[in-house]
């Protein structure tokens, strides 16, 4: 269990989730609720030859604090704008003020990490708060806190209008109710100044402090605040007469922060993404239009025609990697699709797109993974990656969350968890009748009720294997099981409970077939056709219409057997991913890469979508080489692009050397139009030829997550065992041997504006290190006031300072000690790049991006076009154009199209 003083912001913050900063003071607070170490940083070098001791430790300097009560009078600062949020407000003094997007964070300087004081501030859309996109004020706030109050962590009061000197809405108090020494008061006020705009204020504090002196800045921070239309921020609302109407501002502008003299302000940008929506994982067919759900966005397919749409961040979609797609014709549902970032539902009449998360309906999770939509029990069943298992009644409009334990804690929540945990997903199915979920995973089948999970596998079942990949149920209650190269019937009766008696299972393999051939690998697709005939599709290209009475496959396809009308081939070159029949029996059958299939019991049809370049939706570096082409490595190998601010990227026409491998990390390009690329080895192509360097003929070790260039031309490889330097013919290894605190590198930067060359080494537990002269400089939390001791990027800023990125954040550093940039909270970091007129990009695991202009720093999400939250590489290219590639999700290319 965690710590009492943990359980209050954490649910207070979630409420404002839809604010990316307030997830920042999230992480700030889950992650790293200690406070920084003031000590001063005491640097300690040594010979790479030798071994050190980096301990020192500095002289620690809490921060005392304020334990006297202040006037109930309160000072308030300057005005201060959020355009994206419509809203200005004026902050209380000796509070620290964050900035981002729509969201306002503010602290005292001598808050406690756990219960403040600290105000949140939130506006926008209307549907980033709740679900319901009619909702009056009333009904947005009953929505707005009512799951919240269920969790038991605090209660909200009853709401009252507040009419203050310039805003008007509803206010209610917060308590806790656990009565303990560190109890918290506060207080949660919304407007909505018109029907699809909300604004949210929400403030926290010891509860002895919230009544002498927090509440009084709460009511005067309130009554601060004025509300602009996020549509044209010229048009400010006022409500004097107790009704809101939009007037002109005054002439006199609002004050505004103290300016930086040159901040870059982006103007008007161009975002143009890049996926490949060929690579499908799901399909699903709503009567008209093939729906088709892929690692780069949601594709629709009318069934009348070849013509494809798709949809990506750009147009709506919270990612661009759609894991799942169900038609699910209940109430204010349709077409359903599952993302990392909740639900996307296709509204067909406004060709809009409907988000559904755990911020704006009662869903527990947002990572969907899968569906299963049941339209006769009027239930949605949706599966989470490693939380558990959501049902949907549209009759009762209520949800149901299962994978308790016999206590009711959710397993994730406790350590005392009874039975098996629902996690790795691969395929789920809802059976109402029996209240049970039945789940295919990666460790075999796990039946889910609401009090118990059992998990079947080759110890206490005939399943002859560990993984299961798909799921079919057939009208007479009969399952079907998809695992490697292995089918499974399974027939319960109704009250029996599992794991059954092996009279009810079945198996089918290729050895077990009375005649003929049968599907092998990992079976990923299981569609049912009548009471005789199942179809089955495997990762390994091959179909069969399996024949359940006979126990043969009446029908077997593979990539020499299917043609196309037109004569062309019909080839399945990449493994298949789903299966589909529609209501006259066709089938359609989804691939990895290679678009969709379609049968109609004579003729084959193939599916895909054009100029889809990208091999891959996982992009994991990108680098821009001599000559100006764009380098992408993702798990789909390495690829050539050039592309400017005016036009879309095309492929380059060079041809990748087959002799690079295709399993790369890391790109670095040299100066003389050379690349590096590392992966399990280290390439070298300079454009003719490519040289490869492996432990067999000196690397210290495999894989590169880093590689630099120094001033002196020596390339510097970062692996997951240390350091080699490659200078000329020859290799020098760094281990701990050497006096490396880690082996294992992370990041590295080679400051080549400094006549010394320097070169930074981030590590993943032994801090920062500094080479210079041959020497080692050790910085770590201890005696330099890093966020952490794992390093995960790396970069110079123009005034000089380095720039360190850690798994709790991101640090400027002076060479002695650093100070934590605290817009960007404690997110994971991947990837930092800077530009020459200021700019700063850092890209982080689950927050998007955090960009500075040289003013005030600003998130970006997938609801800012990003292709996924998980950024693994930034790439600002020679025109000044932005690359972004996604862990998920594809590329996306930022222009800064303003005068």
């Amino acid at each position: 269990m965690q710590p009492t003083s943990f359980r209050y912001i954490p649910v207070v913050v979630t409420i404002l989730l839809v604010a990316a900063l307030v997830l920042v003071i999230f992480l700030v607070v889950g992650r790293n609720p200690q406070r920084g170490n003031e000590g001063i940083a005491a640097e300690t070098s040594t010979s790479i030859l030798h071994a050190l001791d980096a301990s020192q430790t500095g002289t620690p300097n809490p921060a005392s604090a304020n334990s006297q009560s202040i006037s109930p009078r309160v000072t308030l600062g300057s005005v201060q704008r959020v355009p994206a949020g419509g809203f200005a407000f004026r902050p209380p003094a000796d509070y620290r003020v964050d900035l981002s997007n729509e969201s306002v964070n503010m602290q005292a300087e001598d808050a406690d990490p756990a219960i403040g004081p600290i105000f949140l501030l939130s506006g926008g859309p209307l549907l980033r708060f709740v679900s319901d996109e009619d909702a009056d004020l009333d009904a947005s706030f009953t929505q707005f806190v009512r799951r919240f109050e269920s969790e038991g962590n605090f209660q909200v009061g009853e709401r009252r209008e507040y009419q203050g000197k310039q805003i008007r809405g509803l206010l209610a108090d917060i308590t806790d109710p656990s009565e303990t020494d560190s109890s918290f008061a506060g207080q949660v006020f919304m407007a909505q100044p018109k029907a699809d705009q909300i604004f949210v204020l929400i403030g926290i504090a010891p509860f002895d402090r919230w009544q002498t002196s927090v509440k009084a800045e709460f009511g005067a921070l309130l009554d601060s605040i004025t509300l602009f239309d996020l549509t044209d921020p010229s048009i400010e609302f006022t409500n004097f007469d107790n009704s809101y109407r939009a007037i002109l501002p005054t002439a006199t502008p609002l004050p505004t922060a103290t300016p930086t003299p040159t901040p870059r302000i982006i103007g008007k940008p161009i975002w143009r993404t890049y996926t490949n929506g060929n690579i499908v994982n799901d399909i699903a067919i709503d009567g008209t239009t093939l729906w088709a759900a892929t690692g780069g966005g949601v594709v629709a397919w009318p069934l009348t025609s070849n013509n494809s749409t798709k949809y990506t961040t750009i147009d709506g979609l919270p990612a661009n990697d759609i894991r799942a797609v169900s038609h699910c014709p209940l109430a204010e549902l349709g077409t359903v699709f599952a993302t990392e970032n909740g639900l996307a539902i296709f509204n067909a009449e406004k060709g809009t797109w409907r988000i559904l998360n755990s911020h704006n309906s009662a869903m527990s999770f947002d990572d969907v993974v899968r569906l299963d939509c049941d339209q006769a029990a009027n239930t949605l069943a949706i599966g989470y990656t490693n939380n558990g298992v959501d049902l949907f009644d549209a009759n009762a409009n209520s949800w149901r969350y299962i994978d308790r334990g016999v206590d009711g804690t959710r397993h994730n929540e406790t350590t005392a968890a009874v039975g098996a945990t629902i996690n790795a997903i691969n395929d789920l199915i809802w059976f109402p009748k029996r209240q049970e979920v039945w789940i295919a995973q990666e460790n075999g089948l796990l039946i889910a009720t609401e009090t118990e999970n059992q998990l079947l596998d080759a110890t206490n079942s005939p399943l002859t294997q560990k993984s299961l990949f798909s799921m079919a149920s057939a009208p007479d209650g009969t399952i079907w099981l998809g695992g490697e190269g292995t089918l499974y019937r399974v027939s319960p009766n109704d009250d029996e409970e599992p794991p059954f008696t092996e009279e009810e299972w079945k198996s089918y393999t290729a050895e077990t077939i009375i005649v003929g051939e049968f599907p092998s690998g990992p079976l990923t697709g299981l569609a049912i056709a009548d009471a005789e005939i199942i179809w089955i599709a495997s990762a390994e290209g091959e179909i069969c219409a399996f024949h359940t009475v006979d126990e043969l496959c009446t029908q077997f396809f593979d990539a020499q057997t299917i043609g196309l009308s037109d004569g062309t081939s019909g080839e399945i070159s990449a493994p298949l991913s789903a299966l589909h029949l529609d209501a006259q029996g066709e089938l359609f059958y989804a691939t990895a890469g290679n678009g969709i299939g379609r049968f109609d019991g004579e003729t084959w049809q193939k599916l895909r979508v054009d100029g889809e370049f990208l091999q891959s939706n996982h992009i994991r570096d990108l680098a821009q080489d001599a000559r100006g082409f764009i380098w992408i490595a993702s798990d789909g190998g390495i690829q050539q692009i050039r592309a400017d601010s005016r036009s879309m990227a095309v492929p380059s026409n060079a041809k990748i050397p087959e002799q690079i491998s295709t399993d790369v990390r890391v790109l670095q390009p040299d100066r003389t139009g050379g690349i590096w690329l590392g992966g399990e080895g280290a390439d070298f192509f300079d454009g003719e030829r490519v040289t490869t360097f492996t432990a067999l003929n000196g690397l210290v070790g495999s894989p590169l997550s880093a590689i630099v260039i120094d001033v002196q031309g020596r390339t510097w490889l970062g692996t997951a065992a240390g350091l080699s330097i490659i200078n000329g013919e020859s290799i020098f290894n760094l281990t701990r041997n050497e006096g490396l605190p880690d082996d294992r590198i992370l990041s590295l930067l080679a400051d080549v504006g400094t006549g010394g060359g320097i070169v930074w080494i981030g590590t993943a537990a032994g801090g920062l290190l500094r080479f210079e002269r041959n020497q080692l400089q050790f910085f770590h939390h201890d005696n330099a006031r890093l966020p952490s001791n794992r390093i995960t990027a790396l970069a110079k800023d123009t005034d000089g300072t380095l720039l360190v990125g850690t798994d709790r954040g991101l640090a400027r550093f002076d060479g002695v000690r650093a100070t934590q940039i605290r817009p960007v909270g404690s997110a994971e970091v991947t990837t930092i790049a800077s530009a020459e007129d200021g700019q700063i990009w850092v890209g982080t695991h689950d927050d998007g991006i955090y960009y500075f202009n040289g003013l005030a720093w600003q998130q970006f999400s997938t609801k800012s076009n990003l292709p996924s939250q998980h950024i693994a590489a930034i790439l600002i290219d020679s025109a000044g154009a932005v690359w972004i590639g996604g862990a998920d999700g594809g590329l996306t290319q930022f222009i800064d199209a303003s005068p």
